[in-house]
């Protein structure tokens, strides 16, 4: 890797297929400890860090030393969370579909801690329905948040990303199992693995 360059890691989570390491919790330690540690003074953004495996994330930072910002959609669940993690942490409400609302995001990033060292692009929609029952709606919506949201979370934020800085996008092993039910997310889980 070139200086500068930010490593890129794709997060595979399975636990029904036994992919991937887990924590006690089930949660992906896979999509937690990538090669970059997170540690005392570092700066993690996390997109959906106000739920599941984004806000086990955010706790394991913080218990590092490291501040977290990050985005969800549930004002409740955002104030939440901010609350457990404590003075390290930063919330904003809003969607990834919404360039606006990412914008907020890096303005309040960049208010608040100045750049970023890592970051876990994560805020996602896992809906099921069967190839004849998939309509337009459901088609732009999982592409919207799980493929839209990923890419402008990363593009708007890169001015902010430190030399060395690690980007993860958490992706599912759908997009090469082929689950009924689940075409249109393995296809949008497919089109962030690559």
């Amino acid at each position: 890797m070139r200086p500068g360059t930010p490593e890129l890691v794709v997060g595979l989570y399975s636990k029904r297929y036994g992919l991937g390491r887990h924590d006690t919790q089930n949660v992906c330690v896979l999509c937690i400890e990538v090669k970059a540690t997170v540690r005392a003074g570092k700066v993690a953004v996390i997109t959906g860090g106000n739920s599941g495996i984004g806000l086990a994330s955010a706790r394991r930072y913080v218990s590092r030393g490291a501040r977290v910002a990050i985005l969800g959609r549930d004002p409740t669940t955002v104030e939440a969370a901010v609350a457990e993690l404590g003075d390290a942490a930063v919330g904003v409400v809003g969607d990834v579909r919404n360039l606006q609302d990412i914008d907020r995001l890096y303005d309040t990033v960049k208010r608040e801690f100045g750049s970023i060292d890592f970051w876990f692009v994560n805020a996602g929609v896992a809906k099921m329905r069967p190839l004849e029952a998939v309509d337009e709606e459901h088609f732009d919506h999982l592409f919207a948040v799980n493929v839209k949201g990923a890419y402008f979370t990363v593009q708007r934020g890169l001015p902010l990303l430190n030399d060395g800085g690690t980007i993860v996008l958490n992706t599912s092993i759908t997009n090469q199992l082929g689950i009924p039910s689940l075409g249109v997310y393995s296809a949008t889980k497919a089109a962030t693995a690559e």
